[in-house]
């Protein structure tokens, strides 16, 4: 049973990652990276707090719609503070961490 949540939350990481790599616009790259990630449940965690952090931040960024040019992800994309880089950095080097390790 250990080795399956591995596999498949491996599986989901790759998966996010190739997505990200697409020739979509940035914008639905990291929706749809989001999306295949969410399916990985707290358990899949080291830390729940994780979790938690990486919930809230996709939320964040999918809250606005398709097409709208003033949302939370355009002007995190394009006015981005160093502590939300830092903070997306840092839940997806957890989620990694997280996925490669537990």
């Amino acid at each position: 049973m250990m080795m399956e949540s591995i596999s498949y939350g491996r599986e989901k990481f790759i998966e996010a990652i190739s997505i990200l790599s697409g020739p979509d616009s940035i914008r639905r790259r990291v929706i749809a990276a989001f999306r295949e990630l969410q399916f990985l449940e707290s358990k899949h965690f080291i830390d729940p707090e994780d979790f938690r952090r990486f919930s809230n931040l996709r939320f964040r960024l999918t809250s606005s719609r398709d097409g709208q040019k003033s949302g939370y992800f355009e002007d995190f994309i394009e006015k981005g503070s160093l502590e939300e880089i830092l903070a997306v950095s840092g839940i997806i080097s957890s989620l990694a961490a997280a996925v490669i390790l537990k």
